[in-house]
């Protein structure tokens, strides 16, 4: 699947991709990427017809961009019971078996409205129906990043309710804020676990925008197939809202 955002840039002298898109390099290569141009209507949303669904009566709404470093914006809003969701995700079987592919780039940009009682998740997950809380009660594998009120932004590889969580080292704020991983390999071809990081738009050198936070993640692998997923879930008596600008992943796989 593909949308209208390229996976462009320049490499690096290992031939890496830097930059938050998704470099993608041979012919076994597959994109999701989405940038949230699309006429509004209908019961699907952005370039690649995300289905909406959650708790209560969630809500998704295009807006305008503000700045030339917005391109199509899609708000998400939960309704106002606790634990109500708004969750976009790709219909049908699972996208993938386990985790993203070793040599895979994953990226978001998002801004919640505000930052207490709120949980937002952009990634892979096993389910549309449960977030992957920091608590550990929902059985829901999961690989990416997770905002919670309360405390920094994590990345987060987790096999049903089982998580290594690596803090990000950022506060969620109702800003634009952009993360990324990349799963890296190893020369033989073989994984070395989840490179999370946070990115810094406001250096100019594409490389240098990649800030890597702690060592990979190598535990806690998913073991089930996995679907994209972006959702918001409101931990109080209060709608919530979250704008997203993107959603890109992309990479190899060996078939």
């Amino acid at each position: 699947m593909a949308g209208n955002r390229p996976p462009s840039g320049p490499t690096n002298d290992r031939g890496e991709y830097p930059n938050p898109g998704s470099g993608l390099r041979d012919l076994a290569s597959w994109q999701i990427a989405d940038d949230f141009k699309w006429d509004g209507a209908g019961a699907v949303v952005g370039e690649l017809g995300w289905t909406l669904g959650g708790t209560g009566v969630p809500v998704s709404a295009q807006q305008a961009p503000t700045a030339r470093t917005e391109i199509g914006i899609v708000r998400l809003t939960t309704t106002a019971n606790a634990n109500d969701q708004a969750i976009l995700s790709l219909i049908g079987t699972a996208d993938m078996y386990r985790e993203p592919s070793p040599g895979s780039t994953f990226a978001c940009k998002f801004m919640p409205g505000s930052t207490a009682n709120i949980r937002i998740w952009m990634g892979f997950a096993s389910t549309r129906a449960l977030s992957p809380d920091a608590a550990g009660v929902n059985v829901c594998s999961f690989v990416g990043i997770r905002a919670e009120s309360g405390g920094n932004v994590r990345g987060v590889v987790r096999a049903g309710a089982t998580e290594t969580a690596r803090d990000l080292g950022v506060a969620i704020a109702a800003v634009w804020q952009t993360f990324t991983f990349r799963h890296l390999v190893s020369f033989a071809g073989t994984s070395v676990g989840f490179q999370f990081s946070t990115v810094d738009a406001s250096k100019g050198h594409l490389e240098a925008q990649i800030v890597n936070v702690g060592a990979p993640v190598v535990t806690n692998f998913p073991v089930v197939g996995m679907f994209p997923i972006i959702g918001i879930e409101t931990l109080a008596q209060a709608a919530k809202t979250v704008d997203v600008d993107f959603y890109n992943a992309g990479g190899k796989v060996d078939r």
